[in-house]
């Protein structure tokens, strides 16, 4: 199991390519802890941000049910 790092989930969250493919490349479903989620909302810059990043860890939430 893996639990992903709010670094992570940032640079995903900006686009950044090598984040990215090493996501895309996971056998297996991450876990976004809560307080990573805390920690994207806390240093959103913008309104933006916060739904970026609450739908990234949501969305990977949600998979995590199917």
């Amino acid at each position: 199991m893996y639990l992903l790092d709010t670094d992570v989930l940032i640079d995903i969250q900006r686009g950044h390519a090598p984040a990215i493919a090493w996501f895309s490349s996971l056998s297996d479903i991450p876990s976004v802890p809560g307080f990573v989620v805390m920690e994207l909302i806390q240093d959103s810059q913008n309104m933006q941000q916060v739904r970026t990043g609450t739908s990234i860890s949501c969305t990977i939430t949600h998979n995590l049910g199917n």
